[in-house]
């Protein structure tokens, strides 16, 4: 996480996408691999949504944006 934060629990984790799902209405996560290890599952995604939202220190721009 780029801000050192970890959520734990139902709460922790509930208390995140409320946040997240705020700013970005629309978000949508597109899985195009999953790789799975004895330790570890890495999904590979694509995250896009359009920033309606004030969400951390960003003020709302209303652009959409796309993260791979």
């Amino acid at each position: 996480m780029p801000w050192d934060e970890q959520f734990t629990g139902r709460d922790g984790i509930r208390h995140h996408y409320d946040e997240l799902l705020s700013a970005f209405p629309d978000l949508a996560i597109v899985m195009h691999d999953r790789h799975v290890t004895d330790r570890f599952v890495i999904l590979e995604v694509t995250v896009s949504g359009t920033h309606l939202g004030d969400w951390r220190v960003l003020p709302a721009m209303g652009r959409r944006m796309e993260s791979h």
